[in-house]
């Protein structure tokens, strides 16, 4: 079972930066954290699942919070009959007033979960980022896309051996409709980050199907001068249980 981490041991030089209806997102010197589902008071952002997007798909999936320990999310991307090829599932923050301003300070987005979960996931994940921004060409609402690596974690941030960093920094997300690339679609600058509304955690990079479990510890955005990490997961090095079948 894992320690709860209190506000003032989990991150040095702690001060509130935005105060919102379930949440409190925080900054430091080194990291602004966006939820922290370890807390056993209460207070971390609501979530939900989205399954098979407007893909007509049966993918499914749940989420439960273990208070004081993690969020659990788990479940089954199944193959869509008429795309022969996987579908996937979003675990993503729940309502659209959610104010994150101070990304666009920051460097990228962090996703730290258990070590155990490293051997029960389908890799590599995806973070995804809802800023409002529109496509011209179609009038729909665009999804930035990133694929997570692993890093280390860094000394004196986040001291707990337990806890594998997924990083992806904002320079390598992606504007996307329906899992294509919208040509369109304003840069993210750090005007735009400071738009965004709603955060999510995605099995889309991973390109696989199969059962699938991930113990979400924190959510969190890194500063701009901390340290980026450059290892990629390899889909290749799966070990999620997935089928490996591909758009």
């Amino acid at each position: 079972m894992l320690v709860p981490h209190s506000k003032t041991t989990m991150i040095p030089r702690l001060f509130l930066l935005a105060s919102l209806t379930t949440t409190l997102v925080l900054a430091t010197e080194e990291m602004m954290m966006i939820s922290d589902f370890s807390l056993s008071d209460g207070e971390y952002l609501e979530m939900e699942t989205v399954d098979d997007p407007v893909m007509g798909g049966t993918s499914s999936s749940t989420f439960e919070i273990l208070e004081g320990e993690y969020l659990e999310w788990s479940g089954t991307v199944e193959i869509v009959d008429y795309l022969n090829s996987p579908g996937f599932c979003i675990l993503q923050t729940k309502d659209d007033d959610e104010d994150f301003t101070g990304l666009g300070k920051q460097s990228g987005i962090s996703f730290f979960v258990e070590k155990s979960t490293m051997d029960t996931m389908l890799q590599p994940m995806s973070a995804q980022l809802t800023t409002g921004a529109i496509s011209s060409t179609n009038g729909e609402i665009i999804t930035y896309e990133g694929e997570l690596r692993t890093c280390e974690l860094r000394a004196g941030i986040m001291d707990d051996t337990m806890l594998v960093e997924l990083f992806v920094p904002w320079g390598e997300f992606k504007p996307t409709f329906r899992g294509f690339v919208v040509d369109d679609a304003p840069l993210l600058t750090a005007e735009e980050l400071d738009k965004t509304y709603r955060i999510g955690l995605s099995t889309y990079s991973s390109h696989s199907a199969g059962d699938f479990t991930v113990k979400l510890i924190k959510i969190a955005a890194r500063a701009a001068d901390s340290e980026v990490c450059i290892s990629p997961i390899a889909a290749s090095d799966n070990d999620g249980g997935g089928s490996g079948a591909t758009w």
